[in-house]
């Protein structure tokens, strides 16, 4: 599986890639942690290997996201719906 397919309460669909998925990461260590001046501290750049983008599992947070367990044992991200729909995907509506 190298997509995601994604259906819409409105009933768009969009294809999404992992890779596009994993790249935006929204958790603190691949996009940084902003402190009370504006700086950001992250763990710097991030080096993806192949299974990097092999999704393993999902799981719903609340009602607004979803977290992703990849195949390199990272899921500290948790996406929001918005996020997921912003993502470059093909609508196949």
């Amino acid at each position: 599986m190298q997509e995601l397919a994604i259906e819409w309460s409105d009933g768009s669909r969009h294809l999404v890639s992992l890779e596009n998925i994993r790249r935006a990461c929204p958790c603190a260590g691949c996009r940084g942690e902003k402190d009370v001046f504006g700086n950001i501290y992250s763990g710097g750049p991030k080096q993806h290997k192949k299974h990097s983008f092999q999704l393993q599992n999902y799981e719903t947070v609340g009602l607004y996201g979803l977290r992703f367990f990849w195949k390199d044992d990272h899921h500290d991200g948790i996406y929001t719906f918005k996020l997921l729909y912003s993502l470059n995907g093909l609508n196949t509506k």
